[in-house]
């Protein structure tokens, strides 16, 4: 799942900070990095949900970006997700953006190597990890896209909330869905610390790097895209695809403005992203004045 990201970028309202998943996985952000003051239902079992989060694909272990360590062979839980030794915890939500962010129960969390949880009926998952251990999360539900998004967590008392799209929105933002490809949603996050034009987050164009041919569908907001739109609107969305299954990198364009994969206190977006048939991939970048 996608969700808010805390650190250097600065929160919209009704966007997960994601990271959550993933990771603001991402619209808000696709995945919600929040910090621990932030965080709900401790008393649950025992990660970052994604992205709607960021959802999945069958792809490669968990590799830990700093020793190139990875997970042991995953085992179900209920609503518990570990990977690695998990020396940091924090928690992951799954929701769903067109339904006011209600909580989206029942949603399976994985990654290659890692446990598999099953969100709560609030929608919860608690979750551990190591600092730095890239996971490639997947997330499914009956009558859901599925999602997939890749982030590390880099310290404890992470929190991370992911939308979780219907299947619906083949009807309205996806209308040229095709099981056979992929989709990216994306989001590039503003720089608060910046006095120009990276400080917000509307005029970025989107796109994969080295594939003109892939086109984008910017977003009004989480749940409606508009086609007038030839640059991100002030929620800095856009759905790119479709897209041959493979592995991308995703580029954010803006006079004055570098982009990267987003990185701030508690979470870390890969830079390449792998895009499966008949999944929506969440990514999330973050405009740095240059």
């Amino acid at each position: 799942m996608v969700a808010s990201c805390v650190g250097r970028n600065r929160p919209r309202a009704g966007v997960l900070p994601f990271s959550s998943f993933v990771a603001s996985l991402p619209f808000g952000r696709w995945a919600t990095i929040a910090s621990p003051s932030m965080q709900q239902a401790p008393a649950l079992v025992s990660l970052v949900s994604l992205v709607s989060l960021v959802s999945l694909v069958s792809l490669p272990a968990c590799s830990s970006t700093s020793s190139g360590s990875s997970a042991d062979a995953g085992t179900t839980t209920s609503n518990a997700f570990t990977c690695g030794g998990g020396s940091i915890s924090g928690t992951g939500r799954a929701t769903d953006p067109t339904m006011g962010l209600a909580a989206v129960p029942g949603a399976t969390i994985s990654s290659p190597g890692c446990t598999t949880a099953v969100t709560d009926d609030r929608g919860y998952v608690t979750a551990s990890t190591d600092p730095g251990l890239m996971m490639k999360i997947d997330l499914s539900n009956t009558g859901y896209l599925n999602e997939h998004a890749e982030f590390a967590a880099l310290q404890n008392g992470f929190a991370a909330a992911g939308y979780m799209y219907p299947e619906s929105i083949k009807t309205t933002i996806l209308t040229s869905w095709d099981d056979a490809q992929g989709y990216i949603a994306v989001v590039a996050s503003d720089d608060s610390s910046d006095a120009g034009a990276c400080a917000t987050a509307d005029g970025v164009t989107l796109s994969v790097k080295g594939h003109p041919e892939i086109h984008a569908i910017y977003l009004k907001d989480q749940q409606t895209a508009d086609p007038s739109l030839t640059v991100t609107s002030s929620f800095g969305g856009a759905v790119l695809g479709p897209i041959p299954p493979g592995t991308y990198e995703v580029d954010g364009a803006k006079t004055g403005c570098t982009s990267s994969p987003t990185k701030n206190l508690y979470f870390q977006f890969n830079t390449t992203i792998d895009v499966s048939a008949g999944v929506l991939t969440l990514q999330e970048i973050v405009l740095v004045g240059s």
